[in-house]
């Protein structure tokens, strides 16, 4: 049975002052009215990672999705131990349950923990997929490797219910192993959806091999960024790794695990309004909850424009 109209309708404000003064991790704010802390949480709190919500982490924003009706979850490369108990889920990825299998066990995981894939993508529109309309969907770090960004966006929006939401969870590049990674701009995504790109291509996979550092977000959050690959000296180490990497692309495209897409929360905010204000996107943000300190995730739900 659906939850009643409206049950659900109401998020979590992004910033609450009275959990900001309030959270244990932010005992030196005790005392604060609400404009106090909405000052120190834009001039020093955002930027340090503080909680200034009731979304305090992933468990807090998976939450949110509503329990009842059918979930569409836009599966990741390697699948996640989320617990989706209780929802009715059909997983989509771009490969089969055997594949997916695979590829959980090449990355020295029980291939067990490989869900059963109900949509497999092959770089066609969702509506040839499936007719059935979902009341949510989920992409936990699934939309930073999407070839063309605004095409599966419209492809999500194509599949949901009037009035559904889309939660997303997105990695942070800022605080993982593409720290050193510029954020994608709007040329970028224009330009994958221009050439109607539906398959990865080479210099996403080039950068996520030699722009990258370590992925231990708290070491991130304190400074500790490791060497800069951008000044990486070229010697015989760094020959032999780009004669493997170039064989390796020559000999098919990149596969769905690679990265195509490196967002900060403020990137990401940027490309979302201006692809709605320019008519390109069938979603707006509804809400933004930004990194919190330890983690290296932001938070977002998206609405189906009007």
């Amino acid at each position: 049975m659906m939850a009643s109209p409206g049950f659900y309708d109401e998020l979590p404000v992004e910033f609450d002052p009275d959990v900001y003064v309030v959270h244990p991790t932010n005992a030196d704010l005790q005392g604060l009215d609400g404009e106090q802390a909405r000052h120190h949480y834009s001039a020093y709190g955002r930027v340090e990672g503080r909680v200034c919500s009731t979304v305090d982490g992933r468990k807090a924003f998976l939450s949110l999705i509503p329990p009842d009706g059918t979930l569409l979850s836009i599966e990741p490369a390697i699948p996640l131990n989320v617990d989706l108990a209780g929802r009715t889920v059909r997983r989509l990825a771009d490969r089969t349950t055997a594949e997916l299998r695979e590829a959980v066990k090449r990355a020295g995981a029980d291939p067990a923990l490989a869900p059963e894939v109900d949509l497999v993508w092959r770089g066609e529109a969702y509506l040839e997929l499936t007719r059935e309309r979902f009341d949510a969907a989920l992409a936990i770090h699934s939309l930073e490797r999407q070839p063309c960004l605004i095409t599966h966006l419209t492809n999500v929006a194509s599949v949901l219910k009037l009035g559904a939401r889309f939660f997303l969870v997105i990695a942070d590049r800022s605080f993982g192993a593409a720290h050193y990674a510029p954020d994608s701009t709007l040329v970028d995504v224009l330009g994958a959806y221009a050439a109607h790109r539906h398959r990865h291509i080479a210099c996403n996979l080039i950068a996520s091999q030699l722009i990258t550092t370590h992925d231990d977000a708290p070491r991130h959050w304190a400074g500790l960024h490791g060497p800069d690959p951008r000044q990486r000296k070229a010697d015989d180490a760094m020959r032999k790794e780009i004669t493997e990497l170039l064989r390796s692309i020559r000999s098919g495209p990149p596969d769905g695990a690679t990265p195509a897409w490196h967002f900060t929360p403020k990137s990401f905010q940027y490309l979302i309004d201006t692809l709605d204000a320019l008519g390109l996107s069938p979603f707006r943000i509804e809400r933004l909850y930004w990194t919190i300190r330890p983690g290296a995730d932001f938070y977002t739900v998206l609405s189906v424009v009007a």
